[in-house]
């Protein structure tokens, strides 16, 4: 993703990765690689770019990652509660296509720091739903504010896929 008028590069998205025959979406939330949201410049509009090349006619392109479909953060507004008995957490919907471990990266929208990583083992596959306390690292509460929350399947196979986003606002 770049600028329309100039030869500036703000994204890429994929580099060299192969892809097989079929279609294919790139997902973009307007989020830089350091994860603060990219704002066009009046005037000068994104431009989406794509190169490919054909790989020769023998080749053999074999991958068998996991893919999640269907994220829903809930909810939209989070109250975090910092009593142990209190039963109040962020949940995220979604779908495997297979069995996998489920990586949840939680970071900051305006600094684009990660402040939560956790991993979910041996999820199964079709409909499934995480927990998420609104702590981060260190077991302390995070400060109001917007938070990104993303989810990626990592295969027995190491194999992974994209990370899937949903946005969630944290209030006290």
């Amino acid at each position: 993703m770049g600028l329309f008028r100039t030869n500036t590069r703000l994204v890429t998205f994929l580099q060299r990765v192969p892809h097989g025959a079929g279609s294919y979406t790139v997902y973009w939330n307007g989020e830089a690689p350091n994860g603060q949201i990219i704002e066009p410049v009046p005037g000068n509009p994104f431009l989406f770019g794509i190169w490919g090349w054909e790989l020769a006619y023998n080749v053999i392109f074999v991958r068998n990652a996991p893919q999640i479909a269907g994220v829903e953060v809930t909810p939209g507004v989070f109250i975090p509660s910092g009593n142990i008995d209190d039963n109040s957490n962020s949940v995220v919907d979604f779908t495997l296509s297979k069995p996998a471990t489920v990586e949840l990266v939680v970071s900051d929208v305006d600094s684009g720091t990660e402040v939560a990583h956790r991993q979910y083992s041996s999820l199964p596959s079709g409909a499934n739903q995480i927990l998420w306390d609104g702590k981060n690292d260190q077991g302390e509460l995070l400060a109001p504010g917007d938070y990104r929350l993303g989810i990626r399947a990592v295969g027995s196979n190491g194999a992974n896929s994209m990370f899937i986003y949903g946005m969630q606002r944290i209030f006290y």
